[in-house]
């Protein structure tokens, strides 16, 4: 509760008559592992009262293929955070192996970068980049 505006000319003798309540901004919640309790008109003036751990969980990275989204922390514990610097890493294409591709349609490029699907990161194989020689040495006897 805070002193209403013209205070001293005000009558009264109760915290209602004399008071107006205080209630929860976001500045009370600077960090990036907390967050404003969900609600509107909640009461309060410290963290301990309007302030709950964010969670990576509900933050959203800037790209589902270039980012991956660390949930857990290394212990199996959830991640706390609310940014995409606190909760995301970056999914690099040297980190891919084009040639583990269903069917090898792709091959592995000199792409840097940012990706963690085949075509942001690989390039595709064509029957033009196969060799064919040397054929086999089996030869049929039945000529």
């Amino acid at each position: 509760w805070t002193k209403k505006p013209n205070f001293t000319e005000l009558r009264g003798h109760t915290k209602e008559q004399c008071c107006q309540p205080l209630l929860c901004t976001a500045d009370v919640c600077k960090g990036s592992d907390v967050k404003v309790k969900n609600g509107t008109g909640i009461l309060g003036s410290t963290a301990e009262e309007c302030c709950e751990p964010a969670y990576c969980r509900d933050v959203e990275c800037p790209s589902m293929t270039e980012y991956t989204r660390l949930i857990h922390n290394d212990d199996g514990t959830a991640r706390r955070g609310s940014t995409a610097k606190d909760c995301c890493k970056e999914a690099k294409c040297a980190d891919l192996d084009c040639g583990a591709s269903p069917r090898g349609v792709w091959k592995n490029s000199s792409r840097q970068g940012l990706g963690s699907t085949y075509p942001e990161c690989c390039d595709k194989s064509y029957c033009a980049d196969f060799t064919c020689q040397p054929s086999t040495q089996w030869v049929s006897r039945n000529l």
